[in-house]
């Protein structure tokens, strides 16, 4: 009977066992809450305005992705306006310094040269960085770029050099409009003129490669500025914006990027039917050749 017993006691079922079998698996959450608790915290830094510590609370308004898309928008387009601002106005630097166009489409290309060579760095540096940081980084960039391609102006000041020359004019026979050659008949090229008033003495063909040299670092800086824009900026917004809204972002600030290059164009057309130091009555007008516009404005 006892074993009997304990037979029938061991075929039994146990309570503890069914309610083992009762109760659903339990996982621990602890481990996820406490990653997702620090994407949260790195989200709210990162949507957080304001210039180092100072962030005050009026400020916390702009913090959303569409006012975000919106300052995306024109930096995109004042960027994209500075490189054809710089081709408008490519003629009247070899002019005002001197050199001819190989050597200013050099600068012009530069820009490519460093989206190509820092891209897989800043995009790299994007997975370690704050993101938000590193596309304000960028736009500090640019405007370093933009303020370093104004120093030549600032270093030999405006063309008054070439008021002072004497050109000859040669009538046609086959019309009554007077040509005007803008280096004088004994001067191999126009290198041969001198780039101002306060040349140190130096020999002419050397001076213009220290502006050539400001202007191809300034374009240098201007596509790592650009790099850092779009590599890192277009993914940053859209992490931060709804799935079915990102579509219409994304076109909506592709359509705008267009009309930085016709900015850069319009601006430099402008800019340059004014003489190069606006405070300056220059004697002549635009159609003469020693005319030098307003690159720097």
């Amino acid at each position: 009977m006892v074993i009997s017993q304990g037979s029938h006691h061991h075929r039994s079922p146990s309570p503890i066992t069914e309610d083992a079998k009762s109760r659903p698996i339990e996982v621990d959450h602890k481990v996820d809450y406490e990653v997702d608790q620090e994407e949260e915290e790195d989200d709210s830094r990162t949507m957080v305005c304001g210039v180092g510590s100072y962030r005050p609370q009026w400020l916390q308004h702009f913090a959303t992705a569409r006012f975000f898309a919106i300052n995306f928008c024109v930096v995109g387009i004042l960027q994209g306006a500075f490189y054809t601002f710089m081709v408008g106005i490519i003629s009247t630097l070899e002019k005002r310094f001197a050199f001819d166009s190989t050597i200013s489409y050099s600068f012009l290309i530069a820009d490519n040269f460093s989206q190509m060579i820092l891209s897989p760095l800043v995009g790299w540096l994007g997975t370690k960085v704050n993101r938000a940081h590193l596309i304000a980084l960028g736009e500090l960039v640019v405007a370093f770029a933009c303020l370093l391609a104004a120093t030549p102006y600032w270093l030999y000041g405006p063309g008054l050099h070439l008021l002072n020359r004497e050109f000859g004019a040669a009538n046609s026979t086959s019309t009554s409009v007077d040509k005007y050659d803008l280096c004088p008949a004994e001067a191999e090229s126009c290198s041969a003129l001198d780039l101002s008033e306060h040349s140190s003495g130096s020999s002419s063909s050397s001076a213009p490669w220290l502006p050539v040299g400001i202007f191809f670092f300034a374009s240098f800086a201007n596509g790592f500025g650009y790099t850092a824009f779009y590599t890192v900026g277009l993914p940053f917004l859209d992490d931060n914006i709804p799935k079915k809204s990102a579509a219409m972002y994304l076109s909506t600030i592709s359509t705008l990027r267009l009309l930085g290059p016709c900015l850069g164009f319009v601006l430099s057309s402008i800019v340059l039917s004014f003489y190069e130091d606006p405070l300056m009555e220059p004697g002549i007008d635009s159609q003469d050749p020693r005319w030098v516009g307003a690159w720097v404005s």
